[in-house]
C-alpha cells in the first residue's frame, strides 16, 4: 500500500514538473493580449475568465474593458487579479458600445509595458477550450502569419451545439486580396469570415490599423465585425486558419437585446438599422481609402441590402403591432439601395455553376420537380423573385401571384440560361441566371401579404 501511494506521488510530481516546463515555454513564447469587453453579461464572465485562465498557452495578458456595465464587474475582476496579475481593467464612463469598447481595450494593450505580439477578442459571455489559442500561435509561428482564424460552435440556449461553416471545410493561406474576397463576395453566407473574435492578429496589423479604427465615432451595436474585418483584412499581408479541434464557444443565449427581436422596439430596431449602415457604408470608406473601392464597393453594399431584407422577415416574426411593423419595414425600405444590381457575381469558395442547357427537356422536368418539393416543404407559401433591375423585376411580376413552379420556370427560360439553382440555403433559395453573358443572382423569398415587397 505504502508503495502503491509513493507511485502515485511520483505521477502526480512528473505531472507537476511537467507543467511548470510548459510554463516556462511560454514565457518564451509571443505574448498574447486577450481583450474582452464586458456590459451586463456578469452572469457569464466567470465561466469565459476561467476558461481563459485554463489555457494550455500561459504567456496572455487580458485586458478587461468595463464598458460601463450596471454589474459587479469591479468585483469579479478584483477577485480574479489578486490571483491572476496578469489582467488589466479598462473602465468607460459612458457606454460605448462594443466597437469603440475594443478599441479601448486596442489603446490599453499597445501601453502596455510589455506590448502584446498578437492580439485577441473574445465577448465577454461566450468561452473558449483550453488548446485554443495554443494552437493558434503555433499556426501564426510555422506559417509566419498576421491572421489566424479557428473553429467555432454556436451554444444554444437548450445547450444543444451547432458547427456549421464553411471557412472550417478547407485549409486557407490567403493574402489580403484573397480575404477581401471571402470577406465580401459570399455575401454574409458564412459569417465566420467577419467575426474578430475568432480570430487571433498580429500587433503590426494593429498598429498600422489605427488610422482606420479611428475614423469611426459611433456607438455600435449591430454589425461592428464588418468594419473590424474590413479593416483588419486591408491591412493584412498573409492569413491562415487552425483545424486542430480546439474551440471558441459563441452562446446564442437569445438574451441581447440587440438581436432578440421580441424584446425590441421600434427605435431599437431603427438603431439596428442605422447601425447595419452605418458600418457598410464606413466599410466602404476604408476600401477607398485603401484604393479597393472599385473592387469591393458594389459586394459592400449587396450584402447590405441583404440584411436589410433579413431583418424586413425577422420584423414580420415579432409581437410588435401591424402599425409599428409598416413603421419599421417603411424605415428598412428607405435604406435600401435601390441602384445596387445583381450583375457580374461568381460564387467564391462555393462548387461551381454548371452551365444549363434549356434544350434538355428531361433537366427541365428536374428542376420544376425540385421546385415542386420545395414549395411542398415550405407550405406552399407565395413568393417573388427578389431583384432590383425593374426590367427584370416587371419580367418576373407575375410571379407573385402564382405558386405554379412551371410558371417560374418560364419566366426564368424567357428571360436567358439559367444556370443554377441552390436550395440549400431554405430561407431564400439561389436562383443564378446568365443574360447576355452578365450573370444575375435573385432569391425566391416569402411574400406575406404584401409586406415584404422588396
Amino acid at each position: 500500500m505504502y508503495l502503491f501511494e509513493i507511485s502515485i506521488l511520483s505521477e502526480k510530481l512528473a505531472v507537476l514538473r511537467s507543467m511548470k516546463e510548459k510554463v516556462s515555454e511560454n514565457k518564451n513564447m509571443p505574448l498574447l493580449g486577450i481583450i474582452v469587453p464586458v456590459y451586463n453579461t456578469e452572469k457569464y464572465v466567470k465561466e469565459c475568465f476561467d476558461s481563459l485562465f485554463n489555457q494550455a498557452y500561459k504567456n496572455i495578458h487580458v485586458i478587461i474593458v468595463d464598458d460601463c456595465s450596471p454589474g459587479n464587474i469591479k468585483d469579479i475582476f478584483d477577485y480574479y487579479q489578486s490571483i491572476h496579475p496578469n489582467m488589466t481593467l479598462v473602465r468607460n464612463e459612458t457606454n460605448k458600445g462594443l466597437f469603440l469598447a475594443r478599441v479601448e481595450g486596442i489603446k490599453k494593450a499597445l501601453s502596455l509595458e510589455t506590448v502584446p505580439d498578437y492580439i485577441a477578442f473574445l465577448d465577454s459571455d461566450d468561452y473558449v477550450s483550453t488548446g485554443i489559442y495554443d494552437s493558434l500561435i503555433q499556426n501564426a509561428l510555422t506559417n509566419e502569419s498576421d491572421i489566424v482564424s479557428g473553429e467555432h460552435i454556436e451554444v444554444h440556449q437548450d445547450y444543444s451545439l451547432k458547427f456549421n461553416s464553411l471557412l472550417y471545410e478547407n485549409d486557407y493561406l490567403l493574402d489580403s486580396k484573397g480575404l477581401l474576397d471571402n470577406l465580401f463576395k459570399q455575401h454574409y453566407y458564412d459569417f465566420s469570415w467577419w467575426i474578430v473574435w475568432n480570430k487571433i492578429y498580429k500587433t503590426d496589423v494593429i498598429k498600422n490599423s489605427l488610422s482606420d479604427l479611428e475614423i469611426v465615432d459611433k456607438h455600435l451595436v449591430m454589425t461592428e465585425d464588418v468594419l473590424f474585418s474590413t479593416i483588419f483584412f486591408s491591412n493584412c499581408s498573409k492569413f491562415t486558419n487552425s483545424r486542430t479541434g480546439d474551440f471558441f464557444y459563441y452562446r446564442k443565449t437569445g438574451e441581447d437585446q440587440s438581436t432578440n427581436v421580441n424584446s425590441s422596439s421600434v427605435e431599437k430596431f431603427k438603431k439596428a438599422i442605422d447601425d447595419i449602415e452605418y458600418s457598410f457604408n464606413t466599410a466602404n470608406t476604408v476600401l477607398e481609402k485603401h484604393n479597393l473601392a472599385s473592387e469591393y464597393s458594389h459586394d459592400c453594399v449587396y450584402t447590405k441590402n441583404l440584411l436589410f431584407k433579413q431583418y424586413k422577415k425577422l420584423v414580420l416574426n415579432t409581437n410588435l403591432s401591424k402599425i409599428n411593423k409598416k413603421k419599421v419595414l417603411d424605415f428598412i425600405d428607405s435604406k435600401i439601395d435601390l441602384d445596387v444590381d445583381f450583375k457580374n457575381y461568381q460564387l467564391v469558395n462555393f462548387a461551381t455553376t454548371p452551365n444549363f442547357d434549356f434544350n434538355d427537356e428531361k433537366a427541365i422536368q428536374e428542376l420544376k420537380h425540385n421546385l415542386t418539393e420545395y414549395f411542398n416543404k415550405t407550405n406552399n407559401q407565395y413568393y417573388l423573385l427578389y431583384c432590383r433591375d425593374s426590367h427584370y423585376f416587371t419580367l418576373f411580376n407575375k410571379i407573385h401571384s402564382t405558386i405554379d413552379c412551371s410558371n417560374i420556370i418560364d419566366c426564368i427560360r424567357n428571360a436567358g440560361d439559367l444556370i443554377f439553382i441552390d436550395f440549400d440555403n431554405i430561407e431564400a433559395p439561389e436562383i443564378w441566371i446568365r443574360i447576355n453573358d452578365e450573370v444575375y443572382v435573385m432569391y425566391l423569398i416569402p411574400y406575406d401579404n404584401g409586406l415584404v415587397e422588396l
